[in-house]
C-alpha cells in the first residue's frame, strides 16, 4: 500500500491535474478531434518532360472536319497533318512519315492476314466497307478505301490528295 504522505510518481494522477509524461504529451499539444497528422497530405511527384509530353499528346480536341465535329488526341491530329503535308509532296514531312512508319509499324503477330478469315467474317467486312464507300460517295470526300478482292488482298481505291493546298509558310 502506499503512504499517503509520500510524493506522487509520475504514473500517479492527482484530480485536477493532467499526466505528462512518455507518450502522454500535454493536452494542449495534442491532435484536436477530426483533425489530420499531415493535413497537406504527401506531396505529388514532380512530373518528367516525358510525362508531360504524354498527356498533352493524349488531350482530346474537337474539330470540324466536313462540316461535323469530331473529336481527337492531338496526336491524332498531328499525324493526320503530317500524312496531308506528304501528300502535298512536302519531302520533309514524306521522310518522316516513312521513317514513323518504319519504326512503329505493326509487328507480324498483330497483323490481320485476309486470306485467314472465316467467310462470315469476310462477309462482314466487306459489307462494312461497302458502307464506308457509300458513305464516303456520298459526301464526296477524299478518303481512300479498300475492299477485300476474292484473293484475300487488300487493293486500294482510288485517292486523290487535295494538292491546291498551300504549303506551310505561304499565306
Amino acid at each position: 500500500m502506499k503512504d499517503s504522505k509520500s510524493a506522487p510518481t509520475p504514473g500517479d494522477s492527482v484530480p485536477g491535474e493532467q499526466t505528462i509524461g512518455y507518450a502522454r504529451p500535454p493536452a494542449s499539444t495534442r491532435w484536436k478531434k477530426g483533425q489530420s497528422g499531415n493535413p497537406r497530405g504527401r506531396r505529388k511527384a514532380a512530373k518528367t518532360v516525358g510525362r508531360m509530353i504524354e498527356e498533352t499528346m493524349m488531350r482530346k480536341l474537337t474539330i470540324d472536319e466536313d462540316g461535323r465535329s469530331v473529336t481527337l488526341t492531338l496526336q491524332e491530329i498531328i499525324l493526320r497533318n503530317l500524312g496531308y503535308a506528304a501528300a502535298r509532296r512536302d519531302m520533309n514531312a514524306i521522310k518522316t512519315l516513312f521513317s514513323l512508319k518504319e519504326r512503329y509499324q505493326d509487328s507480324k503477330e498483330t497483323q490481320l492476314d485476309p486470306a485467314e478469315l472465316d467467310p462470315n467474317d469476310r462477309a462482314i467486312i466487306e459489307g462494312y466497307l461497302e458502307t464506308l464507300q457509300g458513305a464516303s460517295l456520298a459526301s464526296d470526300s477524299n478518303v481512300p478505301t479498300e475492299k477485300i478482292g476474292d484473293g484475300g488482298e487488300a487493293q486500294s481505291g482510288d485517292f486523290k490528295p487535295d494538292l491546291k493546298s498551300p504549303r506551310r509558310g505561304s499565306p
